[in-house]
């Protein structure tokens, strides 16, 4: 008897189980990313800084090489002029190196910003959709070890357009 309301038991337990985690998905967040609108803006931006830093770095590296070209052809400089020279090329090389780990930096920080809006735009837009239509999991693909999937568990088409009646909503207030 005892066997029996054990088996049952176990059999009552694995099925509420199955009955709860029936309903999975997933999405994959560089579809989501490249579809919003305001992440596309924050990437520009973000593109534009990182095209600003280099331009900067090339500009002050292109100094440098002068510099250095300079030193190593010019036979007329005096012994001051190319210790003066070297003291430059010292200090500028010093700069290209503060510069490099400042961009670095702004970058990093305006990106970090930027994925940490987005994200937890997405995160609460994952929560809402699962609550609305009765999900117990959704994974993100590129996260979760995922290799292969059905397309049909691909729920991302729903959060972006959950995303978008959200922004159309915040557009009308």
């Amino acid at each position: 008897m005892k066997k029996i309301i054990l088996i049952l038991t176990a059999a009552a337990i694995t099925l509420c189980a199955e009955e709860r985690f029936t309903k999975v998905g997933y999405i994959r967040l560089d579809q989501i990313y490249a579809t919003l609108a305001k992440d596309r803006e924050a990437r520009e931006a973000l593109n534009l800084l990182v095209a600003d830093a280099k331009k900067k770095i090339e500009d002050l590296a292109a100094q440098i090489k002068q510099l250095k070209q300079r030193l190593d052809t010019d036979t007329t400089l005096s012994e001051n002029r190319k210790k003066e020279l070297r003291n430059d090329i010292d200090w500028k090389n010093d700069e290209l190196t503060k510069l490099v780990k400042e961009q670095e930096q702004s970058i990093n920080a305006k990106g970090d910003d930027y994925l940490k809006e987005s994200n937890r735009k997405i995160s609460e837009a994952v929560r809402a959709l699962a609550r609305k239509e009765g999900y117990s999991m959704i994974f993100v693909r590129e996260e979760s070890g995922i290799m292969f999937a059905e397309p049909e568990y691909d729920i991302s088409m729903k959060v972006i357009d959950y995303l978008k009646q959200l922004a159309k909503e915040a557009g009308k207030k």
